[in-house]
């Protein structure tokens, strides 16, 4: 998998420590990795993505078109505070 930015975090969306990989691929991909498993969204389904905020946390929330929250992803240190940025 190639990937155009990659986040990693050492918590899981239920805040526990398992780690959760966010990849942005060149091929306009979502790859999320956590548990052993994987989940891919285009972009194309995406409506957009933002970032809650917290005391030292962040969390990157997913929004299908279909205006329902898809997952959340936390990492303790801000790792994702740069993917609320993207343009949708």
């Amino acid at each position: 998998m190639d990937c155009a930015f990659k986040a990693i975090s050492d918590l899981d969306k239920e805040l526990k420590f398992k780690d959760t990989e966010v990849c942005l691929t060149n091929d306009d991909k979502i790859v999320i990795k956590y548990d052993g498993r994987e989940d891919r969204f285009d972009l194309s389904e995406l409506k957009g993505a933002y970032v809650e905020d917290g005391v030292g946390i962040g969390k990157l929330i997913l929004v299908k078109k279909v205006v329902r929250r898809l997952r959340r992803f936390t990492s303790p240190r801000g790792l994702l505070m740069t993917l609320g940025n993207w343009p949708f």
